[in-house]
């Protein structure tokens, strides 16, 4: 469905390009020189592209913007707006005069509307381009006819269309939750195929960058499966106060499931989700229940809205139900970027560094970073962090003595290797200790027979 119907492009060389992206078909007269990117995530995916001088806007920054990509980002202008999670609002959109806007979520697009606190919500009203009605506004589930409201979800990528405004919305974030792209059954290719839709509405090459992510997931599945014997276990942890519950309900915990880019990238770095059989793209799951998987590894989120260590490890060492998890007791946890969380160019590297960083924490493995943002804990600041806190980090237990963001290196040094060189001398080393094992084996069965 994803490949046929949900997005069919139109492969001509030239303009006009017509495509349907989540339901909603446009055509490009010609390439869109003003772009508005709704959120981090899309607009490194621009960056990533080569697109970088044709973005005009987004909203404030998840986190600091990817290195690679800083010196492109700096003439790109930040628009708050407190109403509806800092997203450019409408009167910001046509004072800049985008031709085009893109965006992670549905939530970028949502028609204006008025809570039931007076407040303004949403983004786009009657004074631009609404109302936002007919079947390619009311997709999702809590869409109707009536009047816009917090319960009445409309979109409004339609009337952007009409009045010159192209839109793009990620397609594993279709208002239609059934035409989706199911990224477990995808795999990398979903990522690819994102960027070679949106590569063809700019007519840009992205092979080469295609091929350059291949090489990065290849290299991070080699890595964990030439280092370990068994694949290891992990939980992404989203947000700790993003699960609403009822009064006397156990507390909930926001965390990658089956089916989003947090289960690919780690799926692509060699580790297995603990919440993989969850439907969604991240679901709300008990605390228990996260107690319960004990994972080999904790994949906490670093972001300014719910920081790694101030909120996420916090939370981890104060409450008693935790205490026994191997990862909480030598520090295993991964920090990674939100903004490298969503699908992008920059996926391959989050995914090789997720697996170096991985390895990092479970045997001092001392790999050269890719530097995506994806590092671990320096011990000693989460010793002294978590410091008279009801868990305690055991030092006996821990395997490392640094960041794995700081471990760096061109070429092999006493306390770095890069990655060939990592995954080569493991390889020696376990065909070594193969053949040593073999010959002892004939030894014993020579001796054996000979009695």
């Amino acid at each position: 469905m994803f490949l046929l119907g949900m997005l069919v492009w139109c492969t001509a060389q030239a303009y006009p390009v017509t495509y349907n992206n989540c339901g909603v078909e446009n055509t490009l007269q010609k390439a869109p020189e003003r772009i508005i990117g709704m959120n981090q995530g899309v607009v490194e995916f621009l960056l990533g592209l080569g697109l970088g001088s044709k973005i005009i806007g987004t909203r404030p920054l998840d986190d600091a913007i990817w290195p690679r990509y800083a010196q492109d980002f700096e003439h790109v202008k930040i628009h708050l707006n407190p109403d509806w999670w800092n997203y450019p609002n409408e009167s910001t959109v046509m004072a800049e005069q985008a031709d085009f806007i893109i965006g992670s979520w549905a939530s970028s697009f949502r028609e204006a509307y008025i809570d039931d606190e007076g407040n303004s919500k949403g983004l786009f009203s009657e004074s631009t381009v609404g109302p936002c009605t007919g079947p390619g506004s009311q997709q999702h589930a809590k869409a109707t006819d009536g009047p816009a409201s917090a319960d009445n979800y409309r979109t409004c990528r339609p009337q952007l269309n009409t009045a010159g405004i192209g839109t793009w919305l990620l397609s594993d974030a279709c208002e239609d939750k059934t035409i989706r792209a199911d990224v477990t059954a995808l795999g990398e290719e979903f990522v690819y195929e994102e960027m070679r839709r949106i590569g063809n509405l700019f007519q840009v090459d992205v092979e080469p960058k295609i091929q350059e992510m291949k090489n990065d997931f290849d290299k991070a599945a080699l890595l964990v499966s030439v280092a370990m014997d068994k694949p290891l276990t992990a939980i992404w942890v989203d947000c700790v106060s993003c699960c609403e519950v009822d009064e006397g309900q156990e507390p909930q915990v926001y965390v990658g499931a089956g089916s989003g880019t947090p289960n690919l990238i780690m799926n692509e770095a060699g580790l297995v989700n603990s919440f993989k059989d969850k439907p969604g793209l991240w679901v709300c799951v008990n605390e228990s229940d996260i107690a319960a998987a004990n994972p080999d590894v904790m994949i906490l989120v670093d972001w300014k809205r719910d920081p790694a260590l101030e909120t996420k490890a916090t939370w981890l060492y104060s409450d008693s139900k935790f205490c026994g998890m191997s990862a909480v007791r030598a520090g295993r946890f991964v920090t990674l970027p939100f903004s490298a969380s969503g699908p992008s160019p920059r996926n391959g590297p989050t995914a090789l560094d997720l697996a170096i960083a991985s390895l990092h924490v479970q045997k001092g493995a001392a790999i050269a970073t890719q530097e995506s943002g994806v590092s671990t804990f320096n011990p000693t600041k989460l010793k002294e962090h978590t410091q008279n806190m009801v868990c305690s980090l055991k030092s006996e237990e821990v395997a490392y003595t640094d960041a794995a963001a700081n471990v760096r290196c061109d070429s092999k040094t006493g306390s770095c290797k890069p990655v060939d060189d990592y995954v080569q001398e493991t390889m020696t080393t376990a065909s070594t200790a193969f053949t040593v094992g073999i010959s002892w084996l004939c030894l014993v069965a020579t001796a054996v027979l000979m009695q």
